[in-house]
């Protein structure tokens, strides 16, 4: 969720995050913000647009945003969210290809032409990004495999916390099962 993500980047000692602004993009047609702003002023939950327009407007206003704000790196949640034209390098993470590696299609031509299209779309997606942060090694691999990526430009970040960084008061016996 994005909302935690911020309030967790947020939370960040200083000097983890030191010469790091973050900055959230609440809405399509206005620019980004400081991520404190974001978080106080609770802007980001859904526009009032259609969710079409709305990701339209993201994707092709985006590029002239960031370049206004200053923006040095762009990172999508998930590529689909990615501006056409950013003037910054954009970074996007990779949760799966599940659609294309283990299809549920329907059976005939329909089927196949549905497949096709998820993965002619997807391929444009996964080769917009600068660089990309992938889920999981399997998912790196198929991101090789499947669309033909370079290994260079994926690397692997596991969900989850580094426990020598991040530690929190924990009964002991949830610590066990830990």
């Amino acid at each position: 969720d994005r909302l935690l993500l911020l309030e967790a980047l947020l939370a960040l000692p200083e000097e983890v995050r030191a010469g790091v602004e973050l900055l959230a993009w609440p809405r399509s047609d206005r620019p980004p913000m400081s991520g404190a702003q974001a978080m106080a002023r609770e802007v980001l939950d859904r526009p009032e647009i259609p969710p079409w327009r709305h990701r339209t407007q993201r994707r092709a206003l985006g590029g002239k945003l960031l370049r206004q704000a200053g923006v040095d790196l762009f990172h999508a949640l998930h590529p689909g969210a990615l501006p056409w034209h950013p003037g910054c390098p954009r970074l996007a993470t990779a949760h799966d290809i599940v659609d294309v590696v283990m299809p549920n299609t329907r059976p005939g031509l329909l089927g196949r032409a549905d497949l096709a299209k998820t993965r002619a779309e997807l391929k444009l997606r996964y080769r917009g990004p600068d660089h990309l942060i992938a889920i999981s090694e399997c998912t790196r691999q198929d991101l090789i495999r499947v669309f033909g990526l370079q290994p260079a430009g994926i690397s692997v970040v596991h969900h989850g916390v580094d426990r020598e960084l991040y530690t929190t008061s924990v009964d002991a016996d949830v610590q066990e099962r830990l």
